[in-house]
């Protein structure tokens, strides 16, 4: 059987051409419209209309003038992109909270915003309603116009930013877009909060120039993110229902079951926190370091996972546990390497990274490359 090719429409053509010199300019590829016509391969009065057009929407301007060519002839003008232009809000529902950030389109964060879900007996409209608070403290605090809106869940979702499994929420094939979308006018993209907080650092992030990055995040659940080959390529999923010794990783990473543990453990404060936990550890504290023992041995079993299977040229460590530091992240490569081939460990580079509200972030990337074709 054939399957049928679809030509693109000329609305569709001319948007994606709209991107492509917008994405030009903004990665400093190109910066006057001769030179947009040799990147592009589009004919100068489509790059004039086009970059007429842009400067007219604010995302470009003009400033200066560049050298003229060998040939001689006028001196080209400069275009420069306005990373101010729009505002983006990117929204992250986990376990406990729903945070949101404000962004401008190089992911520079504007302001914050968080409200606490409550502990029980949740149901849609609670969510919903807070949902919607964190957004309009958000839009309070808008200087220009809204662009889009991104969220992040732990859940599982499609690549149609359908939520097909949220079970904390009671949603099951939920298009949280589409009541989003008709109440703020805007588009509204939803992804998982693992494949965006991988997207976070990949973007705007200080990985470095890689090829494949993956991320492995823990808070109160477990989850992995990667972005392989460049933005256009990103995945993430929670593994917290995974099985290890009989136990989920979820009842032996995330955090309520730590905090758990903990508390069946008079030798710990009991007032604790990940950043407590470090501290003690740094002091000798033996129940302190005992617990960094058990947690690295759960965490490099991920790594060895994730490298087998992946390859990544980079490995990173997010979430409320990247509090535990360099030193916990090294005790976990250490035991990883007794997992997996040391050969394959050392090709890899690691971080951890306690940035805040990377998956927030990261929804916000995800609308902005969704919407302008940029990051």
């Amino acid at each position: 059987m054939k399957v049928k090719s679809s030509k693109a429409t000329r609305g569709q053509l001319r948007e994606h051409n709209r991107q492509l010199i917008l994405r030009s300019v903004y990665l400093g590829a190109a910066t006057s419209r001769a030179a947009l016509a040799q990147e592009t391969g589009l004919t100068k009065p489509a790059v004039s209309n086009l970059v007429e057009m842009l400067i007219a929407e604010g995302f470009l301007i003009e400033e200066g003038f560049g050298e003229s060519t060998d040939s001689g002839g006028k001196r080209p003008r400069l275009l420069r992109f306005m990373p101010d232009a729009r505002q983006v809000i990117g929204v992250w529902i986990n376990q406990q909270t729903i945070l949101g950030v404000l962004t401008n389109l190089d992911g520079e964060v504007i302001a914050s915003h968080f409200a606490d879900l409550p502990a029980i007996d949740l149901i849609e409209g609670d969510v919903m309603g807070v949902i919607i608070g964190v957004i309009n403290g958000l839009i309070a605090q808008t200087h220009a116009p809204l662009l889009c809106i991104g969220v992040g869940i732990s859940g599982v979702v499609d690549s149609d930013g359908v939520i097909l499994h949220a079970p904390r929420f009671g949603w099951t094939n939920y298009a949280l877009s589409d009541p989003l979308s008709k109440r703020y006018d805007v588009p509204v993209h939803i992804a998982n909060s693992s494949e965006l907080t991988a997207l976070a650092q990949y973007t705007f992030g200080k990985v470095g120039d890689i090829s494949k990055l993956v991320t492995v995040v823990i808070s109160n659940g477990v989850g992995v993110g990667a972005v392989l080959n460049g933005t256009a390529n990103h995945l993430g999923s929670e593994i917290g229902h995974l099985l290890v010794e009989g136990k989920t990783l979820q009842n032996v990473l995330g955090w309520q079951s730590v905090r758990e543990r903990i508390s069946e453990n008079k030798e710990l404060d009991q007032d604790i926190s990940y950043l407590k936990i470090r501290f003690a550890a740094e002091q000798g504290d033996q129940a302190a370091l005992d617990l960094n023992e058990e947690l690295a041995s759960h965490v490099a079993r991920i790594f060895a996972w994730v490298i087998a299977l992946m390859r990544p040229d980079h490995l990173s460590l997010a979430g409320a546990i990247s509090d535990l530091g360099e030193a916990f992240l090294n005790t976990v490569i250490a035991k990883t390497r007794l997992l997996v081939l040391p050969e394959l460990v050392e090709r890899i580079t690691f971080s951890v990274d306690d940035t805040p509200n990377l998956a927030a972030i990261g929804a916000a990337a995800r609308s902005i490359q969704m919407e302008l074709g940029l990051v």
